[in-house]
């Protein structure tokens, strides 16, 4: 899940992440570290929140013309080991492009959010 500071709309302290709140839409850098093998502490990217450059929402879902099952694919998943729980399985409608290795999804509307802005759930449920 996001950091709390993300949660509640709060700019996190430096190197967790930057640029959490703009306009109500969250975005920024993620950041992790590792030990390196010298057993120094070490800063890596691990991700990044935001609109895609030059892509609209519209463009992606044309793009996207093969349907997937969202039962077929929670299926899938629990024969690879990740076993997603009834609160977990957020994923309603799902279209893939197999040639511009896009996907687009849309999720189930949760009535709880349960003091976020965004559920952890939801977020995990969309990955």
């Amino acid at each position: 899940p996001l950091p709390a500071a993300a949660r509640a709309g709060r700019r996190p302290e430096r190197g967790a992440g930057e640029g959490w709140r703009d306009r109500g839409a969250v975005r920024g850098d993620l950041r992790g570290r590792r030990r390196g093998l010298d057993g120094s502490l070490r800063r890596r990217r691990v991700g990044r929140i935001g609109p895609l450059p030059g892509l609209s929402l519209a463009a992606a879902r044309a793009s996207c013309g093969e349907a997937v099952d969202a039962a077929s694919l929670y299926s899938l998943l629990r024969s690879v080991g990740l076993e997603c729980g009834p609160r977990y399985r957020m994923l309603e409608l799902a279209a893939v492009s197999s040639a511009a290795g896009a996907a687009v999804g849309r999720l189930c509307r949760r009535s709880r959010k349960e003091g976020t802005r965004v559920h952890p759930a939801d977020l995990d449920g969309s990955l």
